[in-house]
């Protein structure tokens, strides 16, 4: 979960950096880190994983709050921030073009 929100963090500091494009960076970021989570879950279930790469019920928990608070930021904030980065750039409203899907695995 550390290396996750590590590297969202890192993507945030690229988005501070590049004014026309942070809108798209930030979402992208944020669905990056929604698959990790989602990942990251569904390997901790597994039978066979071994103890010491388990999330303990801390973990677990945190990244819960963690993909759900996300999740609503991708849904208004990120989504709203893209409907105005486009309208500002294009005149139409319509949603930012995306290097990745919002589909999480």
């Amino acid at each position: 979960m550390d290396a996750l929100c590590r590297d969202h963090d890192i993507q945030y500091g690229y988005a501070a950096n590049d004014a026309a494009n942070s809108a798209r960076i930030i979402a992208d970021a944020d669905i990056a880190l929604l698959r990790g989570i989602s990942n990251l879950l569904a390997q901790n279930a597994l039978p066979n994983m071994p103890p010491e790469m388990q999330l303990d019920a801390a973990g677990i928990a945190y990244a819960g709050l963690a993909a759900q608070a996300f999740s609503a930021k991708v849904m208004t904030i990120d989504t709203y921030n893209g409907l105005k980065g486009a309208e500002h750039a294009s005149g139409n409203v319509g949603f930012y073009p995306s290097t990745q899907t919002a589909q999480l695995h």
